[in-house]
């Protein structure tokens, strides 16, 4: 059996900060971009799907042979998808009728069992459906495993320990705030350390100029297949 923590531990890459030239207001503001989709899968989900089994793992082991159920319309499907096989547990993704074929495709590639949910939840989608099935599939099969990706605090914390500080890192001194988009059904918390009193700035316009990653600052600039 793959020991499971120093597989999860060389899972997370640092990715790259890319500096933006920004002119609003007769002023030139420098922003930072954190380039996520330079992780193994091409998104931040890469990060909580490692926090997320390291959690189950430090809950309960995660042995050879063990299911993985989540619901997923995407992205941490991807990343654990690419993260379970390594330690020889199971990938089942529940899934919905929107979620690109191109992702479908490449999880059953990996290895995952999918279920694809049918039945709109009621309200605009189909995530509410997606987790009552989630939800009975694991009532029906106790040996499961949930990460619960939606209220697990693992999930957000990684951007505490990981995320916030390779900013922090990568920005310098001169790092002034943080703006972080984020789920309105997942739990939020500050990625970074220090922040500034934002409260009277507003949207920058336009783009002056564009500046690629020095590999000093930034460490990981390719995007692995």
């Amino acid at each position: 059996m793959p020991p499971v923590q120093p597989v999860l531990a060389r899972a997370i890459h640092r990715t790259p900060l890319l500096f933006l030239d920004v002119a609003h207001r007769g002023r030139v503001r420098r922003l930072g971009l954190k380039l996520e989709q330079h992780g193994p899968t091409g998104s931040v989900k890469d990060r909580s799907a490692v926090a997320l089994l390291r959690a189950l793992h430090d809950e309960r082991p995660l042995t050879p042979g063990t299911v993985v159920v989540e619901s997923t319309s995407g992205n941490l499907g991807l990343a654990l998808a690419r993260l379970l096989p390594a330690i020889d547990c199971v990938f089942l993704a529940v899934v919905d009728l929107k979620t690109p074929h191109t992702t479908l495709r490449t999880l059953t590639e990996r290895g995952t069992r999918t279920i694809v949910v049918d039945e709109p939840d009621g309200q605009g989608g189909y995530l509410l459906s997606r987790l009552r099935t989630v939800r009975e599939l694991c009532a029906r099969n106790p040996a499961y495993r949930w990460p619960d990706q939606y209220e697990n605090p693992a999930a957000p914390d990684v951007h505490r320990r990981t995320t916030g500080p390779e900013i922090t890192e990568q920005a310098g001194p001169g790092l002034g705030a943080v703006a972080a988009p984020y789920a309105h059904c997942s739990p939020t918390r500050t990625t970074a350390t220090r922040t500034a009193d934002s409260r009277s700035a507003s949207p920058p316009t336009a783009a002056r100029s564009t500046r690629t990653p020095s590999t000093a600052t930034t460490g990981r600039t390719s995007r692995a297949s």
